[in-house]
């Protein structure tokens, strides 16, 4: 699948946000640590689970990076991140890892 609108872009990242990526993370939430801690042990807990799994993209790399650049948006609007607060924290969270697991869910699609 080639040369995807950013529109198409922005709705694969929903899908990917809303149907794999917290419908895993929601459930793993504990109210009582901060909301990058959350992240932060989730991304490592689930990179673990798809780290090695042997899957292929039906998109080309310039799709995957806008789809996980979008995914990313929609994740932090998600969970009601903004900008200043992401900038404080970003350091907590692996995002290597976080577009490792992305990248897993766009071939799960």
């Amino acid at each position: 699948m080639l040369g995807l609108t950013n529109e198409e872009h922005k709705d694969i990242a929903y899908i990917i946000i809303d149907n794999y990526f917290l419908k895993n993370y929601l459930p793993t939430v504990n109210p009582n640590k901060k909301w990058y801690d959350n992240l932060s042990d989730f991304v490592l807990i689930e990179w673990d689970k798809v780290a090695n799994k042997n899957v292929e993209s039906k998109f080309d790399e310039d799709d995957e990076e806008e789809i996980t650049m979008q995914a990313f948006h929609i994740l932090m609007d998600s969970l009601d991140i903004d900008e200043d607060e992401y900038e404080e924290y970003k350091q907590e969270i692996d995002w290597g890892r976080f577009e490792e697991i992305v990248g897993y869910y766009i071939c799960c699609l």
